[in-house]
Parts: structure tokens; sequence; C-alpha cells
């Protein structure tokens, strides 16, 4: 009786109340509405130009409440007489729009239009109204959604809004799975073009649904507890035994951010007006003032770089490990406490993780919530990639060892060339970038850091500034990295202007290697050192085939005087024009190595042949 009670409970909730989905039926579901509703993709929809949220999380129930008010504006050229939605699964969603009845309703696919009348005129707005909620009803078959919890809830913007138009990320992604369903290859990233078209009025994070919006929250939660949302805290209530907050954007911000809910302990400081915030959970307390400091060296670096930060407030703050990632939206910043909050770096003095994760999710203050790229190929190069060069800069300006940026290099060096070998559909060069992680936070990182050491620190950040500059916070057109080209190639000089070609525009490797190491002592008490080196260029098309060329490049030679190769000596920057070469060097001291490219510059695709302990020539 025991268990056959036990197994009716188990399927009530496993099939009833949550039925459960094979990944062979999630596949034909994501295949028929493709076929059903791809012909929608198209349709001109108004943009959110304003949002008001009201939100009640019950983190016990783990249930949560949301009514919205989102401005929408047809800043098109025509008129517009419908609506579609794509609401979320497992949301209850009354949407209540002025002048629209809802025509049809899928409730498979949670498709509904919504027919305008009169139409949407360019320019008009309306105010949508929304009212969605998600109850937890039982358990599931698995984890089930991890976004509402008892203690960490943390909830986008876009779990808790339906997705207006066709939901392409809904889509299959492989495309040997397509084929099985007869469905074409996926379309790719719109190809990078310098000609303005309805493209760029679409950046790559919305796509088009709005640009820089301002946000207002009430947010309520359990007395147990603090919610946030974006923006400055302007009040805070308590009503009928919970707690209240209202929040508010200090500028006009992407439309892209979270609502988070949790026992928090606080740690803050200030900085020249700025809140400084970390929220984490009692029990993990050891990194925080490591955090508090990353985020401060962050804003130092960053605004005497590239210019003002324009929020009130920095928060870092802490998610369960149901997820092993950082986020970065408006002033706010999502850690995970498994790459933050629990990781042990007692004995990590440099380089340690928190400095570098912060570092790279700071500088999406200004790579991406400050500047957006079109969505086109190349505009992860201007957020992921900026942000991975603004962290590596941040960690350089405060290392004691500048050969400890060689592990940094190496890191991202290797990321590259890992991705690249296991690329399916078509490596591109860094500034035709398809939001491909191995280009660009790999390659982006080790070209960007390798670019600021030839040209100097400052050409490269005034590039990246006056670029910024020209379209802070700026509405349509969007830039492309063609953009951020125009405003770099004038702070490279003529003698290396073969830098821009060689690392944007074309996949460029060096297959540089040091074959003999040979030293002699002179009578002068000095040591003159013989180098064989052997060093080339490749070029490689999207496809993998690569062409080995003539080499013509400025490369580093250097010494190591210890064998962990952490004391660099005599570093000198030669031009190599051909195959072979044979270098001759006097040095005061005797080094332990020779190396070519010695601090892991440029992205050869051998690095352990760089590098030769000296031998006594006979």
């Amino acid at each position: 009786a025991i268990w056959i009670g036990v197994a009716c409970f188990v399927y009530y909730n496993t099939q009833v109340l949550n039925p459960y989905r094979s990944s062979d039926t999630t596949e034909q579901l994501m295949a028929d509405f493709e076929k059903t509703y791809s012909k929608y993709k198209e349709a001109v929809h108004p943009k959110v130009i304003d949002a008001k949220y009201y939100i009640d999380i019950f983190p016990n129930k783990r249930d949560i409440h949301v009514k919205a008010d989102i401005t929408l504006s047809n800043e098109s050229d025509v008129a517009i007489d419908s609506l579609h939605f794509f609401n979320g699964e497992g949301w209850d969603t009354k949407l209540h729009i002025p002048n629209a009845k809802s025509v049809f309703k899928d409730s498979t696919y949670l498709y509904t239009i919504y027919k305008l009348n009169p139409a949407l005129q360019p320019g008009e707005t309306i105010v949508m109204k929304v009212e969605n909620k998600f109850i937890t009803k039982g358990f599931e078959n698995g984890r089930g959604p991890t976004m509402i919890v008892k203690n960490g809830t943390f909830i986008n913007n876009g779990d808790i809004l339906p997705t207006m138009g066709y939901n392409t990320s809904y889509e299959i992604g492989d495309n040997n799975t397509r084929k099985k369903y007869n469905l074409k290859p996926k379309e790719r990233t719109p190809k990078l073009s310098g000609e303005l078209s309805e493209l760029h009025n679409r950046n790559y994070i919305n796509n088009g649904q709005s640009d820089f919006i301002n946000v207002e929250t009430v947010i309520s939660t359990i007395k147990e507890q603090t919610a946030i949302a974006p923006g400055s805290l302007i009040k805070r209530w308590e009503e009928n035994g919970r707690d209240y907050y209202h929040y508010k954007t200090d500028t006009p911000s992407l439309n892209f951010y979270s609502f988070m809910s949790a026992d928090y302990q606080i740690k803050k400081r200030k900085w020249k007006g700025i809140d400084i915030e970390v929220y984490y959970d009692e029990k993990h307390p050891e990194n925080v003032d490591m955090m508090l400091d990353a985020v401060e060296r962050s804003l130092v670096y960053f605004t005497e770089n590239f210019g003002p930060y324009f929020h009130k407030q920095c928060r870092i703050i802490e998610f369960p490990r149901y997820a092993s990632f950082a986020q970065a939206f408006p002033g706010t910043m999502p850690y995970s406490e498994a790459i933050g909050f629990i990781i042990n770096l007692e004995d990590e003095t440099e380089n340690n993780v928190v400095d570098a994760v912060i570092a790279h999710e700071m500088a999406h203050q200004w790579w991406a919530h400050q500047l957006i790229g079109v969505n086109m190929q190349g505009s992860t190069l201007l957020s992921e990639g900026f942000s991975q060069y603004s962290s590596r800069m941040t960690s350089k300006s405060i290392v004691k060892n500048p050969m400890k940026m060689k592990q940094f290099l190496k890191y991202d060096h290797d990321r590259y060339l890992r991705g690249r070998s296991g690329e399916r559909e078509k490596e591109l060069p860094l500034y035709e970038v398809e939001n491909q992680g191995y280009i660009h936070y790999g390659k982006g990182s080790v070209i960007l850091y390798a670019l600021q050491d030839y040209i100097g620190e400052d050409k490269v950040n005034l590039a990246m500034k006056n670029f910024l500059e020209e379209y802070r916070y700026k509405k349509p057109p969007y830039p492309t990295s063609l953009d951020f080209l125009r405003h770099l190639e004038p702070q490279v000089p003529d003698s290396l202007n073969y830098l821009i070609t060689d690392w944007f525009k074309e996949i460029t490797l060096y297959d540089n290697r040091l074959k003999e190491a040979n030293y002699t002592k002179l009578d002068n008490g000095k040591y003159e050192v013989t180098l064989e080196i052997e060093s080339s260029k490749i070029k490689s098309d999207s496809l993998g085939n690569e062409t080995r060329i003539a080499i013509n490049d400025w490369i580093d030679v250097g010494f190591f005087m210890d064998d962990d190769e952490e004391r660099l000596y005599g570093q000198k920057r030669m031009k190599f024009n051909k195959e072979k070469s044979s270098i001759t060097m006097q040095l005061d001291s005797l080094p332990v190595k020779a190396a070519i490219d010695p601090r892991y510059i440029l992205i050869d695709r051998v690095y352990r042949d760089n590098v030769k302990s000296l031998s006594l020539e006979e």
C-alpha cells in the first residue's frame, strides 16, 4: 500500500502537475514550431521604450507575481496592425493592450497574435499592461527551474515578460539535427556591412525589441531577505509583513537586467561617490574584501582610460551554484558562489580568478552597457573582446612581476587554439566574429593585448575611448567593428599597419622556433650568445586551410635568468624577414634560457619550441 501510494504521488507530480517531455519530443516540437511560425520572422514590431515593474517574490513557495507597464513605440516607417507574443512556459500570462484583440492563440507553442484596431502609426506609443505569474507545482522529473528558489532567486527580465515576435532562440541550432527534420541550415549572424540598413537599428542583445530605456521597479520579498532590482534604491518600507523596495535606473540602460532575492549580508565601500556593494551569504565571507578591492581597481582603471561610470552603485550579488558564471547588468553583477565566494584563494597573491572575472564584468559597464554593437558580425568583439582586454589590462596594472601576465595570455591563447580546432562551421576573422567565444574571448584578448604592447597602451585605449564617446548611450544606428577600426587605424604607425590586416581582418598565426641557443664566454667577461631561429607566418581561411607565407614582422627576442621563466632579461624587438635567421648578441650576464616571443604576445601554434636552454659552444 505504501509503495502504491508513493508511486501514485510521484506519478501525479511528474506526469500530471509537471508532464515529463523527452528530448526527442522537445526536438520535434522545436522543429514544428519553426516550420509553423518562421513565416512571421520579419514581422515589424514596436520597441520597448519604458518599463515599470511591480514584483512580489515568494521564495518559500517558489512563486513570483509580476505586473508591468511596458510602453511600446512604433519607431518604424510603417503602420503596425498586429502584435505577436511568445509566452514563457510555466507562466500564466495576461496581456492588456489598448485597442487590441486576441485573434490567434496556440496553447502548444504559447504563441499569440493580437490585432490592433486602429493600427499603431509611426511615432505613436501605447502602454501594455502585463500580468504574469509563475506558480511552482509539486516537483518535476529532474531538477526543475532554479530561477526562483528558497534562498537565492535570480530571474532575468527576459523570463518575466513574453517575447515579442518570433522567437529564434527556440529553433534547433545544430545543422545535422536540422537536416533530420528537413530544415534549412541555421541562419548565421548577418554579414558585417558598413552600408546603413534596417539591420543597423537592432543591437545584438535585444535585436530590435528595444534600445536604451528607463526602468523602475517596486519589488517585495519576505522579511528575512533583501530584494534587488536595477538602479538606485529610492525607498524601502514594510507592508503586510513583507519588505518592499523601490528602485530606479540612474541613466537609460539596455533592456537587459535581473531581479534577485536572498538572505544577504552586505558589505559596502565608497569610491568617489559610488557605492561599491557586495551581497553575500553569511557563510561565504572569505573573498568579500578581495571583491571590493577588485571593483575599486576596475573603477580606477576604466574611468581613467575609458570615461565616466554612470551609475551610483556597483553591486556584486551572490547566487547559488546551480550555475557557474558571472553576468553584467546595469550597475549590478550577479556572481555564482561556485566561482567567486567559495573558491579557495588563500595561497593566491596574484592572477586570481576573482580579480579577473570581476574586472571583466565591470568592463561590461562600459563595453555593452554604454556602447552596444549592431546585430551583425563583429559586434561581440566590441563587448566580450573589449571586456576581456580591459580585464587583462587591469591585471597588468597591479601585478608585481610583468611576467605573470604570461599566464593569462597563455590561457587566452590556448582557449583560441582549442576552439578553432573544434570549429564545426567557419572560423571568421576577429572583426567578423559571430558570437564565437573562443574568438572574441580568447583571440580578442590576445590580439588587443599584443596591440597595446606594440603601439602603446595609451594609443589603444584612446581609440577605444574615442569610439565610446561617439556612440555612448546613443540610439540607432548602432556601431560595427568597422567603426572601431576607423578610430584605431590613426593610432597605428605606418610601420605596423600590417597588424590591422593580419590580426583583425585575416586569420593569422605564427610558427616561431628557436632551433639552437649557444654561448661562449669572451675575454672581457661578457657572453656571446648565438641563436638559430626559424620564423614564418601562416594564413588560414574559414575552413582551416592554411598557407605558409613569408614573414616580415617585428618579433621579440629575450632571455630568462631562471628555469621558471619569471626573470626576463635583455629583451629586444627585432625585424624578421626570412624563414631562417642567425642572431648573435653580447650580454653582461649569462642567462639560463633564450626565447623568441618570450611573453606569449603572438598567436603561435606551438609555444614549447619558442624557448631553449643555453648550451656552451664547443
